[in-house]
């Protein structure tokens, strides 16, 4: 079910199975039909702006499919598109797959403007992004610091590397948008001396 408190977090499965099919249905048209792909594109993207318009939240998204089945025949003609070759709800959840995805974004972006505002109010240096542990079983580390006086990061991550390869640490040091000049890189095969750099370049970004 959907949490009415925090509708943008909890995506059915069955609904995530639907619009993970959708996609796996239209987007390789493109590799064996190339006009079916173009017309099934531009309709769900005309779909895609309908949701945009009337769905602010997941609970709203989800109570949209049935409409836009409705809908998408007269959609489909103001367009001046056929539908022949394509299904209703391959388009419908396909355009429901990429407003989800905009919705998640919408909500990490706010969630970190407050983590941000919380920690100004609390007198923070430092805001630290860890990466998720469902990242980390993945084999993914990321790990990102902002220095809030500054805007400077500090981002550490962990390149695993393939059979016979060793393990790659990375650290970069990115300014912030007001200054010009692209990202220091710095790669590192021992995790002592990744852990010495990265504390060094922190002091660093502190200043005196």
């Amino acid at each position: 079910m959907v949490d009415p408190d925090n509708a943008t977090q909890h995506l059915p499965v069955d609904a995530a199975a639907q619009m993970r099919t959708a996609e796996d249905r239209l987007y390789p048209l493109a590799m064996v039909d190339v006009e079916r792909y173009q017309r099934g594109t531009t309709l769900c993207g005309i779909l895609l702006e309908d949701l945009r318009a009337h769905s602010p939240d997941l609970t709203a998204l989800l109570g949209r499919r049935a409409p836009l089945l409705d809908r998408l025949p007269r959609l489909a003609d103001q367009a001046g598109l056929s539908l022949l070759g394509l299904e209703p709800e391959t388009l419908v959840d396909a355009a429901m797959a990429l407003r989800c995805r905009e919705l998640d974004a919408e909500r990490a972006h706010a969630h970190q403007q407050e983590r941000l505002a919380g920690a100004r109010d609390n007198g923070q240096e430092w805001l630290v992004n860890e990466p998720s542990p469902v990242a980390v079983m993945a084999g993914i580390y990321r790990r990102e610091e902002l220095h809030l006086p500054t805007g400077w990061r500090l981002v550490s991550s962990v390149e695993a590397g393939a059979t016979g390869r060793p393990t790659v640490f990375v650290l970069e040091v990115v300014a912030p948008d007001d200054v010009e000049g692209p990202a220091r890189s710095v790669t590192f095969d021992d995790e002592d001396a990744w852990l010495r750099a990265a504390a060094e370049f922190r002091t660093e970004i502190s200043g005196p």
